[in-house]
């Protein structure tokens, strides 16, 4: 793998006037593919409005004083010069933005947040990646008044700077950034030493690399994550359909259309030299992938490049870790789709797993998704308990689905 690099020029933008709408000035000769991350900060702790198209990753603040948001999209070629950002106080702002290649197609992998801090030593939380991979780390620091920083955190010698947002009115701002290569899982950046004592909130994000072998841009059209293992107790969960969030921790399948990925391991250990084969059905019970092989990621985490597909459809995918793993460890089953305009999902899955409320067996589950923006912890879902049951591919879908309203 190779890190991701930050393309072009890191564009900056300082808001000197008080305003509730902040324009920022994104880099020119954005590409197809690329991400795109913005941080903004801000005077007072207001409520953020996203440009539509972007995800707010993380945010914290000084109560009432300073603001640092990071905000992040992957490019379509839709982006024109500037987004603007709404703020419900009237304040000023200062920005950077710049245009990321190289990376996973799945966004920033982690941002994590220091919310509150009163001195001269910010200190951006310690960021999880996921994966000991070719990683790109960023610091950011946003704090209140003409300070500056002096000194970065350890390592993060690559684009380091800062800009002010000076005027009368709303309280000055300030906003620093810094980044470093790093191949590692973890990283918990050290501080910023500041000239003077001031109110900090400082960030920590993590970007991805592309995947060996990766032959497309990946999108986050429809993204599901399930986790085959009787270890989670939270297994039952939503596909978000046309966004990106993923919503458990431990990872077992994903898929982010029109990649398939499937991760591996026997009681704890990392299932890193398999060769696995993937199925892919319609929902019709007709085949579609025979048998071909995914690419090994390291880590034991596969991928399939899954060509065909169409996010119109429903699919079955059953990823086949070999005939090396006992049978609770070697399948990883899961459905696809989203119906009709209001993208509703649906689930059908079966492994062996627990359920929420501590039953342990191979079980079917199908959520309706009426709606999709209940926690799935709470969804209705019918499920049958198939302890001891083969694990299979039905030959068509369950006959129940929803319908829209």
């Amino acid at each position: 793998m190779a890190f991701p690099t930050i393309n072009g020029v890191i564009t900056t933008t300082t808001i000197t006037t008080d305003t509730m709408s902040h324009a920022v000035n994104l880099p020119a000769s954005i590409a197809v593919g690329e991400l795109l991350l913005v941080q903004f900060g801000c005077s007072y702790t207001p409520i953020i409005t996203p440009p539509a198209g972007w995800t707010i990753l993380a945010q914290g603040g000084y109560p009432n004083v300073s603001h640092n948001v990071i905000l992040w999209r992957i490019a379509d070629g839709t982006e024109g010069a500037t987004i603007t950002i709404g703020t419900n106080q009237s304040n000023k702002s200062a920005s950077h933005a710049m245009r990321i290649g190289g990376h996973d197609g799945l966004g920033p992998r982690a941002g994590a947040v220091q919310a509150s801090y009163q001195g001269i030593l910010p200190d951006p939380p310690a960021c999880n990646a996921a994966l000991a991979d070719d990683n790109l780390w960023f610091v950011f620091n946003a704090a209140y008044y003409s300070f500056i920083p002096t000194v970065y955190p350890a390592g993060y010698v690559n684009n380091q700077g800062y800009i002010y947002a000076p005027g009368s009115g709303a309280y000055p701002i300030t906003s620093a950034m810094a980044s470093r290569n790093l191949n590692a899982v973890t990283d918990d950046p050290g501080t910023f030493t500041w000239n003077s004592t001031s109110y900090h909130s400082a960030v920590c994000v993590v970007v991805g690399p592309a995947f060996v072998g990766q032959t497309i841009a990946m999108t986050a059209a429809v993204e599901t994550e399930t986790v085959p293992d009787p270890t989670i107790e939270k297994t039952v969960l939503m596909m978000a359909a046309r966004e990106h969030e993923l919503v458990t921790q431990p990872a077992g399948f994903r898929f982010t259309g029109p990649l398939v990925y499937a991760y591996f391991e026997t009681a704890g250990i990392k299932e890193t030299e398999l060769t696995p084969t993937i199925q892919i059905w319609h929902e019709d019970g007709t085949l579609l992938v025979d048998g071909e092989p995914m690419w090994n990621m390291r880590e034991g985490w596969y991928v399939y490049n899954f060509t065909e597909f169409d996010d119109r459809e429903n699919y079955y995918i059953r990823a086949d870790g070999g005939d090396t793993l006992a049978d609770v460890d070697r399948w990883k089953v899961e459905t696809t789709g989203h119906l009709g305009d209001q993208r509703r999902a649906r689930k059908w899955l079966t492994n062996a797993q627990r359920l929420a409320d501590g039953s342990v067996g191979n079980f079917e589950m199908w959520d309706d998704g009426l709606d999709p923006d209940v926690d799935p912890a709470t969804e209705t879902q019918d499920v049958t308990d198939k302890s001891g049951a083969p694990i299979v591919i039905p030959d068509q879908a369950p006959a129940r689905r929803s319908e829209a309203t």
